[in-house]
């Protein structure tokens, strides 16, 4: 369970967060609780690279398109539109 591989430079937060993950792994051991808290390893990484994370609760997040559509799109101007 405590085998992670990395290849590469891992970014500088990787420590923290596998010294996080070991120490929370080492409390439930002792507590004889199953948990694998490096599980959660890789989204603690991305939430500290790019401030998001999937599966964070809290409120509904708005989705930003990063074009505007410009027209019909593919399956409208293959089939066209039946509305």
């Amino acid at each position: 369970m405590r085998h992670i591989a990395t290849t590469g430079e891992a970014p500088a937060e990787w420590a923290a967060i596998l010294a996080e993950a070991n120490r929370e792994q080492d409390e439930a051991d002792q507590q004889d609780i199953e948990v694998d808290h490096f599980f959660d390893a890789p989204l603690a990484l991305a939430e500290a690279l790019c401030g998001y994370r999937p599966d964070a609760e809290g409120p509904e997040r708005e989705m930003t398109p990063l074009a505007k559509r410009r027209g019909p799109g593919l399956l409208a101007r293959l089939f066209g539109s039946r509305a």
